[in-house]
């Protein structure tokens, strides 16, 4: 008897608790909350390698070239395109901070969540959506950002194909290598 009132109390409580506390953790406030916090360049890249699942999103943009690479070259494409994402990334969350934003939800695909928003800026609106990873500990992680239906990730990957087919790993790190050095 004593078992069903601790089961009763335990399911009244977490009742009460559970979904405004649940609303608080969904994707689209997570994003919103860190978005919020940018205040300068520097503070905007740290709040993006908060926020990236940069293993996945590296492994995922070579695709099956990433399996070909020895661990140095791995190693330093990591390193060189962690950089690049890292300033694309806080480059697009300050335009969203500097702007209006509206957020309109979210949704479930798979093993991810979709936030969409629309960026309003000199009256000109932008659909952007976030590809976060579902988290497994309560931490939301960017995959990949979508621009007016372009998957910033299929973008790079489209790219570097055609580097790579032309010019080998080795081309391509020579040209991230010109693109980090450049900014």
């Amino acid at each position: 008897m004593k078992n069903n009132y601790v089961a009763m109390f335990l399911v009244a409580f977490l009742s009460s608790i559970g979904p405004a506390h649940c609303r608080t953790l969904t994707a689209e406030a997570f994003l919103r909350d860190k978005a919020s916090l940018i205040t300068s360049e520097k503070n905007a890249e740290t709040i993006v390698d908060s926020l990236m699942s940069y293993e996945d999103t590296t492994k995922s943009v070579l695709g099956e070239t990433w399996d070909t690479m020895d661990v140095e070259k791995r190693t330093e494409f990591v390193k060189l395109f962690q950089r690049l994402l890292r300033k694309t990334i806080s480059r697009r969350l300050r335009v969203i901070n500097e702007s209006s934003v509206v957020w309109s939800g979210e949704e479930p695909c798979h093993t991810h969540v979709i936030v969409h928003s629309t960026v309003i800026d000199h009256n000109e609106a932008t659909s952007v959506d976030f590809v976060m990873k579902s988290p497994a500990i309560g931490v939301y992680k960017i995959d990949d950002v979508v621009i007016l239906g372009s998957s910033m990730i299929n973008t790079y990957r489209s790219n570097f194909r055609k580097v790579v087919n032309k010019s080998g790993i080795d081309g391509l790190l020579q040209k991230l290598r010109a693109k980090a050095a450049s900014e």
